[in-house]
């Protein structure tokens, strides 16, 4: 069967959209304004100052934000975190939910509720000497549950994540190094009936941060990954970003946060102003 130009056209955006989604959910945590404190790249990570240990404990956010085109959509985030100890581990729980804030349900990001992601949080292991400095190690193992649109419409049975953070302190800089792989497993090795979009059984993620204490209760993160996933045929895609944040612990129990991200290779090869790759926003973060 052959396709006119603008045929083609059409499905070669349908892929990149496509594309766009899966890449998404599966560096998701990466990238999004978690609330997870086991989490080293979200703004409230535990690693960044005292917690007290509850059997229970949970901490929910809600961000604003647009992209860096002025004709970009402004966008609503909201995510909640649940964390159950099991002694030296603990098991937790992370639901998102997305929408535009001008209601247009049509855009490319996926307005709904993201994957569920369920985490063990194992016992840290022990941790290295090196020259003097010490490296702790905290393993995680994580599932994704095919709750988004996304998903559904990749087919997939869900995505399983095992990760190990490696830290360090040296005086105000906290030193993250976490790499991860994901699993995935899908009914179709193709996400569209023509073929034209693969999906990703297995991907690598090296991702990295340094925390800074700038002054009593506030905190500067900058933090970046790179991303491979190779689908069925095991063609590769290669994918970077980075984000920031900065964090003030405004009382016990509520802090604010600032950030700005970045990721490329989803539209063009010039993403750091893209709409739909680069983003930035305010918002605010309560624990109980």
């Amino acid at each position: 069967m052959k396709f006119d130009s603008k045929s083609k056209l059409y499905f070669t955006f349908l892929k990149q959209i496509t594309l766009a989604s899966f890449l998404l959910l599966s560096f998701q945590s990466v990238f999004s304004q978690s609330t997870d404190p086991n989490d080293p790249t979200s703004p409230n990570y535990k690693g960044k100052s005292k917690t007290y240990v509850k059997k229970f404990s949970g901490s929910a956010g809600m961000s604003f934000g647009t992209g860096f085109n002025v004709l970009s959509e402004s966008f609503g985030n909201y995510n909640f975190s649940g964390n159950y100890s099991l002694g030296k581990s603990s098991i937790t729980v992370n639901a998102e939910y997305n929408h535009p804030l001008d209601g247009n349900t049509d855009d490319i990001r996926q307005w709904q509720f993201e994957d569920l992601e369920m985490v063990w949080n194992a016992p840290s292991l022990n941790p290295m000497n090196v020259k003097g400095q010490i490296i702790n190690f905290a393993p995680r193992l994580s599932y994704r549950a095919p709750v988004s649109q996304t998903s559904q419409y990749s087919s997939t049975y869900g995505a399983l994540t095992p990760t190990l953070i490696a830290s360090t302190n040296l005086g105000r800089f906290t030193f993250i190094l976490s790499p991860r792989v994901t699993l995935s497993y899908h009914q179709f090795e193709t996400a569209d009936k023509d073929g034209f979009t693969k999906n990703i059984p297995f991907a690598a993620i090296l991702a990295g941060a340094i925390r800074a204490t700038v002054i009593k209760d506030v905190y500067l993160t900058v933090s970046g990954f790179y991303y491979n996933g190779w689908d069925y045929d095991s063609n590769s895609v290669p994918v970077n970003g980075a984000s920031g944040n900065i964090y003030y612990q405004a009382t016990p129990k509520l802090g604010l946060t600032a950030f700005v991200g970045w990721r490329d290779r989803v539209f063009t090869n010039n993403a750091l102003f893209d709409s739909q790759t680069s983003s930035m926003g305010l918002g605010v973060i309560t624990s109980f």
